[in-house]
């Protein structure tokens, strides 16, 4: 361990007027690897600064001990790193995925800016492709029972939930009870998950206000807040889209709503064919400068969409997405052609969403049985719940294959949908949207759920890879395949 520490070197934090500053200072005889500095972490070495390649840049210091001390983030500063002792760190693992065990150049340095932000410089990189690049995760084990994952999302340096609680369900759309919708938040926070998603349009807004009750009390700095905007929120039809004058409407109502001064991660729900991403993009960034929203992401956008808003925050210095939320379950695998890698390449992180296909990997859905009524939400999408179309009949006889197989492989099929998603390496966390307690039970154990290699070659041959069984699960139409933009 001395030699690995005086490989290392040390991280001293201190607080001064300027704010929390953190140094990595190198020992003069020998070079520091990230490899090494990520094996004192796991051996309980006494440092406080955790980073990783340049594109993925650190983990703040202050932020990983209120992960590993569980109090505020405040509570931190000026926290000797003496005092980080074993007891306090997880279990920390250097993940390569889909590659044999990284080769590491070792020479690398660091220096803090005067923000307290610190730059790599010559940084140690590992061979292979650009989208195969290492994550940090790191287990907890918590009180209730499970060991919960939290993954970076993309290179943000902020650890989530690898289960993102999804909010869509809370409210007339799904469960109009509040004390069960409280309840049921109340439970995922408990069991580990510090990552929900939300969005305006949910219940006409009384989504976002069932999470602000739930946050409310103390509990809010402790989770990663998401919420979208993009859809009719009235009669006028400018209190929609991707415009400035919506954008900048939308977020005030939004954090009214949650009850809150920001929003951590704020997503264009859909992309928009007559707004110019430009314009979208400029508006969010101003929201970032004001310190309303910290992050933002996308939602349900194709490939090319993704590459052109990334390269237009590039060429006019405007924030980027950080984020892609797409939908991606063992009957809906369409985004594995271009979303998945493109989002990769691309240093972006993933939120799945419908991992149950809306409720069709539930497990009710099977040949022969009597088929459940769709939530309230789900009435709506006729194409993707009518029986009467043959790719709903396709779809029926997929999920009494999966099922059978979830049976032999000794789990629920719930549970296999969703570590079937957590599987992909492009994916980040996969939200899950229970309406009740008793959902959100069922759902909770995918998190210590791994299908193997044979498994998942058995689920390729019931589903194709690349494919939506019925399109409509895509949940996008491309405006580009209208009559209207095909012919002259």
């Amino acid at each position: 361990m001395s030699s690995i520490l005086a490989c290392v070197g040390t991280v001293t934090v201190t607080d001064d007027q300027k704010g929390q500053e953190r140094r990595l200072r190198r020992s003069q005889r020998e070079p520091a690897s990230t490899a090494a500095l990520l094996y004192a972490l796991q051996t309980a070495a006494p440092v406080g600064l955790a980073f990783v390649d340049r594109q993925f840049r650190k983990l703040r210091v202050n932020q990983v001990l209120a992960k590993l001390t569980g109090l505020p983030v405040e509570d931190q500063l000026g926290r000797p790193a003496g005092e980080i002792t074993p007891d306090l760190w997880p279990k920390l693992e250097l993940i390569w995925k889909g590659c044999s065990p990284p080769t590491w150049t070792p020479w690398c340095t660091a220096r803090a800016s005067q923000r307290g932000r610190a730059r790599d410089h010559q940084a140690a990189l590992p061979t292979g492709p650009r989208h195969r690049r290492p994550i940090i995760t790191w287990t907890r084990a918590h009180p209730k029972e499970h060991h919960v994952e939290y993954r970076t999302l993309g290179r943000t340096g902020v650890l989530v939930s690898k289960l993102c609680l999804g909010a869509m369900m809370f409210g007339p759309w799904g469960n109009p009870d509040h004390d069960e919708a409280l309840r049921t938040i109340h439970r995922a926070l408990d069991a580990g998950i510090d990552f929900i998603d939300t969005a305006d349009i949910y219940s006409r807004g009384e989504s976002e206000e069932i999470v602000g009750k739930a946050l409310a009390g103390g509990r809010r700095d402790n989770i990663v807040l998401a919420t979208k905007f993009h859809n009719p929120m009235g009669q006028d039809p400018n209190e929609r889209g991707n415009s400035r004058r919506w954008i900048v409407r939308a977020v005030e109502a939004s954090l009214r709503r949650l009850g809150t001064d920001r929003i951590d991660l704020y997503q264009v729900h859909r992309p928009s064919a007559n707004t110019d991403i430009e314009e979208t993009l400029g508006a969010l960034t101003d929201l970032v400068h004001q310190g309303k929203v910290l992050y933002i992401g996308s939602s349900t956008f194709p490939g090319s969409q993704i590459v052109e808003a990334q390269w237009v925050s590039r060429d006019q210095n405007l924030q980027r997405f950080v984020c892609e939320q797409a939908p991606y379950s063992l009957l809906a695998r369409a985004v594995e052609n271009d979303v998945l890698p493109t989002a990769a390449r691309h240093g972006m992180g993933v939120i799945t969403y419908s991992p149950l296909t809306g409720g069709w990997l539930s497990g009710r859905w099977r040949e022969g049985a009597e088929l459940p009524t769709p939530s309230p939400s789900r009435q709506r999408l006729v194409d993707r719940f009518d029986m009467s179309l043959p790719a709903n009949q396709r779809k029926l006889e997929a999920a009494d294959a999966l099922g059978r197989l979830a049976d032999e492989a000794g789990m629920s099929l719930i549970e296999m949908a969703i570590a079937f998603v957590l599987r992909h390496p492009a994916v980040t966390a996969a939200i899950i949207g229970p309406r009740t307690v008793g959902h959100l039970e069922s759902q909770l154990p995918a998190a210590d759920v791994t299908l193997d290699t044979a498994l998942l070659d058995r689920i390729d041959g019931i589903v194709t890879p690349g494919v939506n069984i019925n399109p409509a699960d895509g949940s996008f139409a491309n405006p580009d395949l209208e009559p209207g933009a095909r012919r002259r």
